[in-house]
């Protein structure tokens, strides 16, 4: 989506999604979405399954079909996804399932992202390496005043800015 336009087509507030995959003890997932509500961004976060001691299960139909109806209907601007190495086929898949029926921009984060940035834009529009609340601060902003979001996936490749 490079080259797109932060700025929702709605009057109403900005909706983000975060969704943690196989945590539920996901503290960035729940700082994210402390920290949208507090600048009046209407925030949701998606627990996608649990897992104990990395044994986990791929999603099935079912779980994907209950994914996608709850993303329709919040019928978010920006998906957030945190993803761990192991679970990277998992939310290429999530991230599929919600490109077939939103055109919303998704920003990918996370131990996976951080180590190899440049294969999650393969998948998503953008990365955010390392910590991520500025980031996330100045896409907001970005999005509020109808901003390019492009210059942000293009920091995945300066050495001097780690953040994104």
């Amino acid at each position: 989506m490079s080259g797109t336009k932060c700025k929702s087509d709605r009057s109403t507030k900005m909706k983000i999604v975060y969704v943690s995959l196989y945590t539920y003890k996901s503290f960035p997932v729940r700082i994210f979405h402390a920290l949208s509500r507090r600048v009046d961004i209407d925030s949701y976060a998606i627990f996608f399954k649990d897992s104990s001691a990395n044994k986990h299960k791929l999603a099935t139909e079912t779980e994907n079909r209950i994914f996608v109806d709850l993303i329709r209907k919040i019928n978010p601007d920006l998906v957030a996804i945190s993803i761990l190495s192991p679970y990277v086929v998992v939310a290429k898949k999530l991230i599929q399932c919600i490109r077939n029926i939103l055109q919303v921009p998704i920003i990918v984060g996370g131990k996976y992202p951080t180590v190899f940035p440049l294969e999650a834009l393969e998948f998503a529009d953008f990365v955010c390496k390392g910590e991520g609340e500025q980031v996330l601060t100045e896409l907001f902003e970005r999005f509020r005043k109808g901003l390019d979001c492009g210059n942000l996936k293009e920091k995945v490749n300066s050495k001097s800015n780690t953040n994104c």
